[in-house]
């Protein structure tokens, strides 16, 4: 079964959400002023899971890139400052 799920980022450098093996992240934007990722999953009752993490820099901070692969998942604005945020491949 096809859906769309919706996680509400935190204000932190890195994140975990359980979701279904087959994942697609849609979008990244703000939602009353909180940033949400928009997922679509294929899934149902016995879906098996997988462990995903986001990753949030500011810009002008420091990264602390490892040699995982990340891909790119979008930017916002909120307060003045600048996020960026990636998906972590583990």
């Amino acid at each position: 079964m096809t859906q769309v799920w919706k996680f509400s980022l935190e204000n932190k450098e890195s994140q975990e959400f359980e979701m279904p093996l087959s994942y697609e992240i849609l979008t990244l934007q703000l939602q009353n002023d909180i940033p949400v990722i928009w997922v679509k999953v294929e899934a149902d009752n016995n879906w098996p899971k997988r462990r995903v993490v986001i990753e949030t820099f500011m810009t002008g901070n420091e990264w602390y890139f490892t040699n995982c692969p990340r891909h790119y998942i979008g930017t916002y604005q909120l307060d003045g400052l600048v996020y960026h945020v990636f998906n972590k491949i583990v």
